[in-house]
């Protein structure tokens, strides 16, 4: 059983405030990679946000999976993530929210 720190309820807290105050922007810059319509891994969606924790990064793709907005693709060893066909009328504010951010 491993030991319980006095620090984790700080470090939580901190990373949920970190969430909190940074998530969208996080989501944003996730579904400006995604319009270009190509599935996407993990690693290549992590290294676009650069200084994310990678907790707060899987986070922000899980709660697109759990939205319908992207969808989990398993094909042999590995897993990737593309926009969800039914949600191809998002796609021009998808786009939207690419020119903002660039």
């Amino acid at each position: 059983m491993s030991e319980i720190s006095v620090y984790d309820d700080a470090v939580f807290q901190l990373l949920e405030e970190l969430y909190r105050l940074n998530h969208r922007k996080w989501k944003k810059n996730i579904l400006s990679i995604m319009t270009k319509g190509e599935k996407r891994n993990y690693k290549q969606l992590k290294a676009q946000l650069e200084k994310v924790p990678d907790l707060l990064a899987y986070r922000c793709i899980q709660e697109l999976v759990n939205g319908k907005v992207l969808r989990r693709i398993k094909e042999e060893k590995q897993t990737f993530y593309v926009l969800e066909d039914e949600n191809i009328y998002i796609r021009d504010i998808l786009e939207a929210i690419k020119q903002e951010i660039y």
